[in-house]
């Protein structure tokens, strides 16, 4: 705490809460050096904020209204809908409204000679899209970097006087930024913009060539327009304004046909087809961002960017072609044989070997029709299954391409690709063997289904990190191998069905064991994804001869009895580069339940998970930064954490550091470390303060590695029906009105800090193994009315 003219400052360079300790005593806040406002030179009691994290975050709200209306007759059908969809976000400033229109027509032109078409339609405008799946910084600030005396409402108040100022100002006389701006500032000054629209459609006839064959062609269009418009850094904040704008253009075009055969003799029932596919892709896209700043104040536009722009422009283009013919024959409803084979060609592989074949084949035996009919037993069936489906590599792996670059003066730069090209990348095939059985009991009142499953991916496309010593960062290549293993059981039944009351409900369960038999020749060893120093230099690995989705890390290192290792600083020691755990759950499920009482009916879904790991910075940050309340409360010696450590033969204090608990007073604060000393291998204790303890322990990745298990209600729902006999006065057949809930209750969690259930990643992984300011958990209550006429 500093002073000026006999008043307390509160350090308003620092991002964190490791102050001295709040007792209401009167200083000059963040706000209280404008002239010309209100608060202009007062005192505020500098007192914790129990509630300034809640403060900020707004209660959702979603309103959707649809209409659905249909027409049809002997030769011809039409079904129109369109939904109307507001929503405003948790957070402040973000909202969306989206329009949904859909339109489906049949019509028969002939006897023999059918057309139909389906045209889906969205036009969605949003207010705080995060485009590029990033942290959001209020949302980083408020859980990780903040002060827990600080305002929620006087947040809000980030212009005063003509300025725009900040909690984590340069100084009095400056209320520059010099880290964290206003998190209101963040959400209002800095919006992302999205304009997107999409259509989805496609047109077709079909023609019956004789009785038992008949001709189909498919001509299907996909377009998606997104535009975005993002005050990246916004004027009057922490660093150098940003703008940027980006296009994003994507077309699919498509056009498909299929004879069709189906037969029926004696007890032969004969299906086959013999189709084509094309396919023809098309993504343009181009963003452009300023460099150096903007010329006008608060005016955000590519042209007043004070250095030449960054342009970036790309367009991909892919071709994908196919024929294929399937085969089916089932003998008297109780013995099915199934069949196909399929060539695909891809423009995106080695143009030598573009080509994978690829065929399945599966049967079925219902065995319970040579069971005599019973009460107990329903239906039975066996089925077994072979697959293979076909994994081409990404658009433009096979030939070199260029990125741009800001202009050196005049001069255009580009830059080669961190990953190289691989012109013989070349596809391959995804196999999958499955075994399962079907049963049902007591007049299908009981339903369980059992499958086994065993996949091999072979040769897929994929990308190896390569030691930076290579000079690249990786390449491309066909060498892997991978296998998928699991079973998955669903268990339905009705225990009571009467008249008046029925109740329902289903369990299933899951489990997967993916194991890594190969990566490339000479390469044992993969990391997938890397997380910096900020998150304990965390990586999620695949090694030859391990479960995929290993996690690796730092640890405590420990002596032969298992006792931490300590530094003369009183600082564990790290154990580098050891397996942690698994990002994979053991096994996954459900269970549904329904119950219908008259006209009332109540449904419920929950799910859960047991094992996975996931790394939380979000806990690494909140102790390390002093907003945690692991860093409050009592020690070992029943005296604040916080409290200095206190030399008992000096009387010397210390705030941060640690000594010998040997030495210390038994009013001393901090955090008591035991262990050996880490080089002759004696036990040893120190007194660590609090702040340096967290600082020091953050750096490891284990403590933050946080169990995934979890168990959730996730649905509810409770609604009435009003029939026909209650609205005969009125145009409605029935009318239903339901109370539902989504996310209602985090039964158990390991860390109830975090819904593992609802992770998000840092960046763009498709594996969110590391959490970092996630935001929270938010349970949606909402009312449905449906008219039926």
């Amino acid at each position: 705490m500093l002073a000026f003219n006999g008043q307390d400052i509160v350090d308003y360079t620092a991002d964190e809460s490791w102050g001295p300790r709040m007792q209401g005593q009167m200083v000059r806040a963040w706000n209280s050096w404008e002239e010309g406002t209100p608060e202009f030179g007062k005192l505020t009691p500098f007192s914790p904020n129990p509630n300034n994290i809640k403060d900020f975050y707004n209660t959702g709200v979603t309103k959707r209204s649809s209409l659905s209306v249909g027409k049809g007759g002997e030769d011809y059908s039409i079904n129109f809908g369109i939904t109307r969809t507001d929503k405003e976000g948790i957070v402040p400033n973000t909202a969306r409204t989206q329009y949904d229109v859909n339109l489906t027509v049949e019509a028969s032109l002939s006897k023999k000679f059918k057309v139909f078409s389906t045209v889906l339609f969205q036009d969605r405008q949003t207010t705080g899209y995060n485009d590029k799946n990033l942290i959001l910084p209020a949302v980083a600030s408020l859980r990780q970097w903040f002060q827990r005396q600080l305002n929620m409402d006087d947040l809000r108040n980030y212009r005063m006087n003509g300025k725009i100022v900040t909690w984590n100002r340069t100084s009095p006389t400056n209320g520059k930024s010099i880290g964290w701006n206003s998190p209101f500032f963040d959400q209002y000054e800095q919006p992302n913009n999205e304009d997107q629209k999409s259509f989805n459609g496609k047109i077709g006839g079909s023609y019956q060539i004789i009785d038992d064959l008949a001709a189909t062609v498919e001509i299907r269009k996909t377009y998606i327009g997104n535009n975005y418009y993002d005050i990246y850094k916004a004027w009057g904040g922490a660093e150098v304004p940003v703008y940027e704008e980006s296009l994003q253009i994507t077309n699919k075009d498509e056009i498909s046909g299929i004879l069709n055969y189906k037969k029926k003799i004696n007890k032969f029932d004969i299906t086959g087809n013999l189709g084509f596919e094309y396919q023809f892709y098309d993504r343009t896209y181009m963003d452009d961002t300023t460099v150096g700043g903007l010329v006008s104040e608060g005016f955000y536009s590519i042209s007043t960017s004070v250095g030449t722009p960054l342009i970036d422009n790309k367009r991909y283009k892919t071709k994908n072609r196919a024929t294929f013919l399937t085969a089916s024959v089932g003998y008297d409803d109780f013995v099915y044989i199934d069949g196909s084979y399929r060539n695909d060609y891809a423009s995106t592989a080695d143009v030598n070997d573009n080509k994978l074949a690829t065929y399945g084949i599966s049967g079925s035996f219902v065995f319970s029709k040579f069971i005599p009919e019973n009460r107990f037993f329903t239906f039975g069936k066996l089925r077994a299954g072979y697959a293979m489906a076909p994994q081409f590599p990404g658009v433009y792996l096979t030939s070199p391409i260029y990125g741009i670059g800001t202009a050196y003066g005049t001069y255009p730069v580009s830059s080669t690709q961190t990953t190289p090209s691989n012109p013989r990348l070349k596809g391959g095939n995804r196999e999958e063997k499955e075994y399962g059985v079907d049963l049902k009991f007591f007049n299908n009142r009981l339903s369980l289904d059992v499958s086994y499953f065993d996949r091999l991916d072979n040769e897929l496309p994929y990308r190896v990190d390569l030691d930076a010593s290579t000079g690249i960062g990786g390449v491309f290549l066909n060498g892997g191998k991978q296998t998928y293993k699991g079973f998955e059981v669903a268990l339905s039944g009705t225990p009571i069905k009467t008249d008046k009351f029925e109740w329902n409900i289903g369990v299933n369960f899951a489990t997967l064991d993916r194991q890594v038999v190969a990566i490339a020749p000479g390469i044992t060893r993969n990391i997938i994804q890397s997380g910096n120093s900020n998150m304990g230099n965390v990586q999620l690995v695949e090694q030859v001869g391990e479960k995929w989705g290993a996690i690796y890390g730092s640890r405590i290192a420990r002596d032969e009895n298992g006792k931490p290792k300590l530094t003369t600083a009183g600082a564990y020691v790290r154990e580098l580069g050891v397996y942690l755990g698994n990002v994979l759950p053991n096994y996954t499920g459900g269970l549904t339940t329904s119950f219908k009482l008259k006209n009332f009916d109540l449904s419920l879904g929950f799910d859960f998970q047991q094992g996975g790991k996931y790394y939380s910075v979000s806990n690494s940050l909140i102790n390390r930064t002093g907003v945690g309340i692991e860093t409050v409360g009592n020690n070992d010696l029943g005296n604040p954490k916080r409290d200095p450590i206190v030399n008992a033969t000096t009387g010397a204090s210390i705030a941060t550091g640690a000594m010998l608990n040997s030495a210390v007073t038994p009013t001393s604060g901090g955090l008591l470390v035991e262990g050996v000393d880490a080089t002759t291998g004696a036990d040893v204790a120190y007194r660590v303060s609090t702040r340096t303890y967290w600082s020091n322990i953050r750096a490891i990745t284990e403590p933050f590695l946080e169990d995934a298990s979890y168990a959730k209600l996730r649905t509810v729902r409770i609604g009435y029906t009003l029939t026909k006999s209650v609205l005969h006065k009125t145009p409605f057949e029935k009318i239903n009105v339901a109370l539902y809930a989504n996310n209602v209750w985090l039964i158990y969690a390991a860390n109830r800090d975090i819904d593992p259930s609802e992770l998000q990643s840092y960046n763009t992984s498709s594996t969110p193994f590391i959490e970092t300011a996630q935001l929270p958990n938010s349970r949606s209550i909402g009312l449905n009315v449906v008219l039926t006429l």
